[in-house]
């Protein structure tokens, strides 16, 4: 299915055709489900060692669009996947290959999908295990935790409090777990406290606790305090100056060698009046263990403001994977002007036609970013995608905490540049402008407000060469 999705977190809905894009909003009350299609004779493409691989016969979720097809376990690797169409015989193929890690190995070797959904262990359970940073929320002991072995931390459930002129802290009740809804994306608390909701989500390598205000609090002065309990082992330690006075900056987690291993991001509080800026949190780490968010009661009962209001923490593991190879935007003084540019080829097996070329993309607006600030492009050759102005994969809407997505769309504009058949394997080089026009000046490639959250993924379709001339000397390449 081929689509174009972009997700704001507040619930916002709009649909239109499988090109265009939407806005959809996210998956906090079903689990998607899979088949697996074990009906297929695979012993005539795999060898015996692939025919018990615990996903044989299951596509990827973001498998390439194709009603028939069924994917080559045996040519996976961390970055590529391989699929057939078993309506053609086998003679039509996909090559999907991505920037950064799409598949990951277990303790037995084998190749399995990094996936970040969750999936529901127990009633107040929920995983979600395939992934180099493995999630669980454990609503039944209120913890949450992220990575594994050395690599690990777990927090509690956050809270909030009202902190009076006095400096003394005043909890708002007892935190209420029993109302939920949970799907692929996440879990929701409802009323956590009274007209107050909970949202705990989640992408690859990252946890994000938004509490949704969704009136005004009966305070007039002072400071509302969101509090998080950190639980580190022996080899984790918060960096230093992280317990100085609170300021808007990011705390990290190290390591032994005092490498980050875990990243909270910058805090912000957003309004539902998309005219008024988003407040910048100021954190610290209180008695070496707990988080603190501070909110001052002044913003919240700004007559301006609109509720419901949303404050975001975000936690995230540097075994981000699309972070890691897609350092994100910078500052582009005329839009669309000055990209971060990256890089993938794909190669193409031997004797083929190149038919058509897809790809996936996702990035995320948060902070000072509204979804209008962050665009992409893509070049093949000379061809250039999208075609039409502003000649940027974009979202007009003014959203923050906004998540834009590609999934799986044809680039039609790529078609003038298909390469002729050839006999030998070829590489098919892409670029990827990644773009960010806002106010905030930084120039550097960082991802400040606008970053990829899903890597970048390019499929290239195409038929295997049975008998083909493909030059004037009347080369004929043999199938495959």
């Amino acid at each position: 299915m081929k689509k174009l999705i972009s997700i704001f977190f507040l619930f916002f809905s709009l649909s239109s055709s499988s090109q265009m894009p939407q806005v959809k909003k996210l998956n906090l009350d079903h689990f998607s489900l899979r088949e697996i299609n074990r009906s297929i004779d695979f012993e005539k493409f795999l060898t015996e060692e692939f025919l018990n691989h615990p996903e044989l016969g299951q596509l990827p979720f973001n498998a390439p669009p194709c009603n028939n097809c069924v994917e080559r376990i045996d040519k996976r690797d961390a970055f590529s996947r391989y699929f057939i169409d078993l309506n053609t015989g086998g003679n039509t193929f996909i090559q999907e290959v991505a920037n950064s890690p799409i598949n990951y190995q277990d303790e037995k070797g084998r190749w399995l999908e990094i996936n970040h959904r969750l999936v529901q262990q127990d009633e107040k359970l929920f995983v979600a295990l395939n992934q180099p940073s493995p999630v669980r929320i454990d609503l039944l002991n209120g913890i949450i935790s992220i990575g594994k072995n050395d690599q690990q931390i777990q927090t509690e459930i956050p809270l909030l409090f009202w902190r009076d002129d006095n400096g003394v802290d005043h909890g708002f009740g007892t935190a209420r777990l029993n109302t939920i809804t949970a799907g692929d994306d996440g879990v929701k608390i409802i009323d956590i406290y009274p007209g107050i909701d909970l949202i705990i989500s989640l992408r690859t390598g990252e946890v994000e606790t938004n509490f949704i205000l969704n009136n005004r609090l009966p305070y007039s002065s002072g400071t509302i305090i969101l509090k998080q309990l950190f639980q580190l082992n022996e080899k984790l330690h918060f960096n230093s100056g992280s317990s100085d006075f609170p300021s808007a900056k990011e705390i990290f987690i190290l390591d032994e060698k005092n490498i980050p291993a875990f990243t909270i991001e910058k805090g912000f509080a957003f309004s539902s009046n998309r005219s008024i800026s988003s407040l910048k949190l100021q954190s610290k780490i209180a008695e070496g263990k707990i988080l603190e968010f501070s909110i001052p009661t002044a913003w919240l009962n700004n007559p301006s403001i609109d509720y419901p209001i949303v404050i975001d923490p975000l936690i995230t593991s540097s075994n981000t994977l699309p972070l890691a190879s897609i350092a994100g935007t910078r500052y582009s003084p005329v839009c669309w002007t000055n990209s971060c540019d990256y890089f993938l080829t794909v190669p193409t097996p031997p004797n083929t036609t190149i038919t058509g070329i897809y790809h996936s993309f996702e990035y995320y607006a948060t902070g000072l970013c509204f979804s209008d600030d962050g665009g992409y492009s893509i070049d093949f050759l000379s061809c250039n995608s999208p075609a039409g102005a502003p000649g940027v994969f974009t979202d007009p809407s003014h959203f923050t905490n906004f998540k834009f997505t590609a999934d799986t769309i044809l680039l039609p504009e790529f078609n003038a540049c298909l390469p002729a058949p050839q006999c030998a394997s070829q590489n098919l080089n892409f670029t990827l402008h990644f773009f960010r026009c806002n106010n905030d000046p930084d120039t550097t490639c960082s991802g400040n407000c606008i970053r990829a959250t899903q890597p970048w993924i390019m499929f290239v379709r195409g038929n295997t060469l049975e008998v083909s001339s493909v030059s004037s000397a009347s080369f004929i390449c043999e199938g495959v």
